[in-house]
């Protein structure tokens, strides 16, 4: 609390006034927030600006809205007191009276816009952020493009290898009449993005062996993905996983006959699908197979 004595016979009118608007002043540079009062209104004994307590709306409101109310009842209190000073006073208060009132608003305007801004900084800071959560999504998003774009090229290039070849249940077979060693033959499936025809039952056989003698040849003979190269007598698929299926030549021939020196299997058209062992370095006609997805 700030008191300024003043001689009530001494002052005039205008030197009272600025010495009241010099305590307003005060109290706005202070930060108090609270009511102006005078003892006297013609401030023959003292003046005092006195700042209450607003411990209950500090509770009742938050942020902006609490500096908003405290400035509110600051206004308020003032300009009671100001407008009761200065209707006693009535020749030449005005101008201070509105002086008054002016400062007054144009202090709690600056102070609510520099909490606004504190506010919208915060706002930006959050809006960053989320901002950061969205590029990452979208990035998300667009890889799940790209992969499913990958799968609908790699499908319209495996529907392009059935158009060209067979289809038979969940494969597709494309035939190359040019004969080639085993390996070669599997390394040219393997570009293509197969591997070589592997009969997995007694249809799928039939099937195979019905697109050789149409599109090779009925007289062709070709290299199929089973091998025992790692194991003699443990014929494998091209995964390295026992075959189930088993359609050798036993009637004649005896299939298979060869030991060790033939390791990888053929079948053949005048056998009427039969399956044969032969040495993995002999060239021969081969047909892909594709899984349809």
């Amino acid at each position: 609390m700030e008191r300024i004595q003043s001689g009530a016979g001494t002052q005039s009118a205008t030197d009272r006034n600025l010495q009241f608007l010099n305590i307003v002043a005060s109290c706005a540079e202070e930060g108090k927030c609270g009511t102006i009062y005078c003892t006297n209104t013609y401030f023959d004994h003292a003046c005092c600006c006195h700042s209450l307590s607003l411990r209950f709306w500090e509770k009742a409101f938050f942020g902006i809205w609490k500096e908003f109310a405290c400035h509110l009842f600051f206004i308020i209190g003032v300009l009671k007191k100001v407008q009761e000073f200065f209707e006693l006073q009535r020749a030449g208060c005005t101008m201070a009276y509105k002086a008054v009132c002016l400062f007054l608003c144009v202090f709690c305007f600056v102070q609510i816009t520099f909490q606004q801004n504190g506010k919208k900084q915060r706002q930006s800071s959050k809006a960053e952020v989320v901002s950061m959560k969205m590029f990452e999504e979208l990035k998300k998003e667009i890889q799940n493009i790209r992969e499913e774009l990958d799968l609908l090229k790699e499908q319209q290039s495996l529907q392009t290898l059935c158009l060209k070849g067979m289809k038979t249940h969940n494969k597709c077979l494309l035939s190359f009449s040019e004969p080639k060693m085993y390996h070669q033959a599997s390394d040219v499936c393997i570009a293509q993005g197969g591997t070589l025809s592997t009969p997995d039952n007694g249809d799928e056989n039939d099937d195979l062996y019905d697109y050789v003698r149409k599109s090779i040849g009925p007289n062709a003979e070709i290299w199929i993905g089973i091998n025992d190269m790692a194991k003699e007598g443990n014929w494998v698929d091209m995964t390295g996983t026992s075959i189930t299926f088993k359609h050798w030549e036993t009637e004649i021939t005896k299939q298979p006959d060869g030991g060790k020196q033939e390791n990888c299997a053929s079948l053949s058209a005048i056998a009427i699908g039969k399956w044969s062992d032969k040495n993995c370095k002999v060239e021969l006609p081969f047909v892909c197979q594709f899984t349809i997805v």
